[in-house]
């Protein structure tokens, strides 16, 4: 799929009246329901409705939509002037080909998954914030787990993971599976985003059924960028977008949310009205000379 590339025209379309415009190449993923890219629910991941809202409040450029893998995205974001990626993380490696926008999407990382009859197991490995401790919960022997193969979800859970064997009650499943084996009694928690969670119990027609869990230790948030092209194209793309960044960051909240779990919504809502507390009080405490 590295190879080929479909691509969608968001409104309006590169009609005649419009070809004065600059063109964005917006490259996405199908990781459902981030980006959705068939079904009956197509374009309907929250991705896909936080980009239909960019576009909307940038109507002097022409928005291209690029279906691409992740790793392509980077040689195009190195080798293009008009390149750009709304959900990216900033590292140190990919500040040196782009440029990114203040943060706009907010998640919250990988949680423990588990059928809610099944919570009752896992009160002795929940401390007083009824976060899962890991160490707690990889010394219940008799606890099946499943993890996708090769896949990273975290420096601490991955540590946890890797050391365990089959023998240890350790599944290894070659795609995200886990719902269908919890319902199935096959095993007894996994790993994955909430959203990801509520996507494939969805799928299976019991998005009642389960629930997910914060992991102690793992960061409250994990926040995404807009990320472009390292040009003076794209420094300027990415100065419209920081002037829409607020906007944009409460409107991608609204699409994240339809896409959780009433314990994960919880844990959302606190973990942000926290970080505003957070700001506020630094705000207020502010040294002298940056007041103005």
């Amino acid at each position: 799929m590295g190879s080929i590339a479909f691509l969608g025209l968001s409104l309006p379309t590169l009609a005649h009246e419009h070809r004065d415009k600059p063109i964005i190449r917006w490259y996405y993923q199908s990781f459902p329901p981030v980006h959705i890219t068939d079904g009956p629910r197509a374009g309907q991941g929250f991705a896909d409705k936080a980009l239909s809202y960019l576009h909307a409040q940038m109507p002097d450029y022409n928005h291209l939509k690029v279906f691409s893998s992740l790793s392509r995205v980077h040689g195009e974001l190195k080798a293009r002037k008009n390149a750009c990626h709304l959900g990216l993380f900033k590292t140190p490696e990919r500040e040196e080909y782009a440029y990114f926008s203040d943060p706009v999407i907010e998640v919250l990382p990988n949680r423990l998954v588990l059928l809610k009859e099944n919570l009752p197991k896992f009160e002795p490995i929940l401390n007083p914030a009824r976060e899962v401790e890991l160490d707690r919960l990889f010394a219940a022997r008799d606890l099946m787990f499943g993890v996708e193969v090769d896949r990273v979800y975290s420096p601490r859970i991955n540590a946890y993971v890797d050391s365990r064997t089959k023998a240890e009650g350790k599944v290894e499943l070659p795609n995200p599976r886990f719902a269908a084996l919890l319902l199935h009694g096959r095993i007894d928690y996994g790993f994955a985003f909430a959203f990801e969670a509520t996507y494939r119990f969805n799928i299976l027609e019991r998005g009642d059924e389960f629930t997910t869990l914060p992991i102690a230790g793992e960061p409250d948030l994990l926040m995404n960028y807009v990320g472009c092209s390292k040009t003076e194209f794209g420094a300027q793309v990415i100065a419209d977008v920081n002037r829409l960044a607020g906007n944009l960051k409460e409107a991608h909240r609204t699409f994240y949310e339809e896409w959780l779990d009433d314990r994960a919504i919880q844990d959302f809502r606190a973990t942000l009205k926290a970080h505003a507390e957070t700001t506020n009080t630094a705000e207020t405490r502010a040294p002298a000379e940056f007041e103005k």
